[in-house]
């Protein structure tokens, strides 16, 4: 009974859903039908009797190419495949869910179309009321027509449905199954060695040929960062002042785009649009400076690092010309910038902008509350080594590589030979569902106490838990080797099951509605004929 449920319990979670989704589905399946048309180069696939438009799928290419370009050198009209393999997988996504809401009714009403059209912000006035005359203005001048855009909305709130449904609570057979997966507790013995003990004896050889092997295979990982200089001016919108008396300043300056009693009423829109203020007098400036930036491109600037925001001088400079309508534009002092694309985690949106934009770029928070004008002064491309040029990394990276390779074998072939008397018996234990659990659980603090953290201890329960083996070794970013037995197994107890909190019966809801959301996907690409006429 142990061997069974070891084996089985990672698949009881999906088990249950098989007598559901019969149900569901036995009413809509019915096989057969679609049927080629001719082909067209204005659509380029066609789902049951809808087709795709290239249009569209452009469009969606585009929007992932623009996201994503930073990653690629190479000319814009040079087509990605992979770019186009995701483009095309979403495009026909969609088309599945417009196709299966069709067939089951699901459909988008007249008062659900008004009541987004009216809560878009750039159809609101200045009363935030939907202006119908405002927006059939704003539609012409995109050369957009009415009809066309409201069949957009439609279909966006009709995906919106989709990718929401079906929405069913979880059954009592359902929430104690899945409890009764997450439930049960192993008694466990482990036993835990590092890299150095395992490898003490070993002499890891790297032969010549290793290393070139392991260059043709990565070389595209080694490379120069592109690098940025920027001239820049960064403010922290924390440290401007803010009291009523400026605010009825900056309301009647700009009465016209607000309700009245927006001082009360819109106080914090009314803040943020002061603030804002400030990044669009710095636009201003360095847009008026750029000749001189570009002029000025020589050793006597000084290029850091790290980004600084305004100081207080300079930001009471600003204040003051915000105050006084006679006072000439402010020389601001300008900061200067070296970045390198290995930044992105430190300035993932300004790097994006920056990658992708040319000179002068309007006002970007780059930081929560804080927000920096940059100019391009130059842009460095990444470069790609040679291997003399990257061969020391070269060596080291496939150095370590063959030695995790060493390690995870010897650590195997002493798993046989194993003598489970050195194993620590820890108790029954399940898999924790935080660090909080990890600290009040004596059985948890027992196998701290061998050297593992929080997040190793549920990276190794997670992976004892998952598979069907009694005894085994699992490796934690082949580091350390954990060797371990399940001695026995308990499952939980009645009371467990029948107290289950809101959050357990949240989560188990939450993965029944993922599940029957793919199920919906497997059906409609097992029931509609898909024609790509790309090919």
């Amino acid at each position: 009974m142990l061997e069974w449920m070891q084996k089985h319990k990672k698949y009881l979670v999906i088990t249950v859903w098989i007598s559901a989704l019969a149900l569901i589905f036995a009413g809509l399946v019915e096989w057969g039908g679609g049927g080629f048309s001719s082909i067209s180069k204005d659509y380029i696939a066609k789902v049951k009797n809808q087709d795709i438009s290239r249009q569209e799928y452009e469009t969606v290419y585009f929007n992932i190419y623009n996201s994503l370009k930073h990653f690629f050198d190479n000319d814009e009209r040079v087509r990605i495949p992979e770019i186009e393999a995701e483009a095309f997988r979403q495009v026909v996504q969609k088309k599945m869910l417009e196709v299966l809401a069709e067939e089951i009714g699901v459909k988008v009403s007249i008062e659900e179309i008004i009541a987004r059209l009216t809560t878009i912000p750039e159809f609101l006035n200045n009363k935030n009321e939907f202006d119908k005359e405002y927006y059939l203005e704003i539609l012409k001048a995109n050369n957009r027509k009415p009809e066309d855009f409201e069949m957009l909305v439609t279909k966006e709130i009709l995906l919106e449905k989709m990718q929401n449904f079906p929405l069913f609570p979880a059954s009592t057979l359902e929430i104690n199954s899945f409890l009764s997966a997450g439930k049960i507790r192993d008694n466990l013995a482990l036993k835990v060695m590092d890299k150095s003990s395992i490898l003490k004896n070993k002499v890891i050889e790297l032969p010549e040929s290793a290393i070139e092997t392991f260059w043709e295979q990565h070389q595209n990982t080694y490379y120069q960062p592109a690098n940025y200089k920027i001239a820049y001016i960064a403010l922290d919108f924390s440290d401007i002042e803010i009291n009523d008396e400026i605010l009825t300043k900056f309301y009647n300056e700009n009465a016209s785009q607000y309700s009245e009693g927006a001082v009360e009423r819109e106080r914090n829109t009314l803040i943020e649009d002061y603030k804002k203020s400030y990044t669009k007098i710095i636009f201003t400036y360095l847009n008026n400076v750029q000749d001189s930036l570009q002029s000025k491109n020589n050793s006597s600037q000084v290029f850091s690092n790290v980004l600084t925001n305004l100081d207080r001088n300079s930001l009471a400079i600003l204040s003051h010309y915000l105050y006084d309508e006679k006072q000439i534009f402010p020389e601001i002092p300008i900061s200067f910038a070296n970045l390198s694309e290995n930044d992105i985690a430190m300035y993932p949106k300004l790097l994006e902008q920056i990658s992708n934009a040319e000179e002068l770029l309007p006002p970007i928070e780059y930081n929560n509350g804080v927000w920096i004008v940059p100019y391009v002064l130059e842009k460095q491309p990444r470069v790609q080594l040679t291997f003399d040029q990257a061969k020391e990394l070269v060596q080291k990276d496939a150095y370590k590589q063959q030695e995790d390779k060493e390690f995870r074998k010897i650590a195997e072939s002493q798993l046989h030979n194993l003598d489970t008397s050195t194993l620590t018996d820890i108790g029954f234990i399940g898999i924790p569902n935080s660090s909080m659990q990890l600290h009040n659980n004596e059985e948890y603090r027992k196998i701290e106490k061998m050297g593992l953290t929080d997040s190793e201890i549920q990276q190794v329960l997670t992976q004892i838990m998952t598979t069907h083996k009694k005894n085994g070794v699992v490796f934690i970013d082949n580091q350390k080797a954990i060797f371990y037995q399940v001695k026995r197994q308990n499952m939980p107890s009645y009371n467990e099951l029948i107290n289950a909190s809101n959050n357990e019966i949240n989560e188990i809801e939450e993965y029944k509605n993922r599940d029957l959301r793919n199920a919906l996907f497997e059906y409609t690409i097992n029931r509609y004929k898909i024609i790509d006429y790309r090919r």
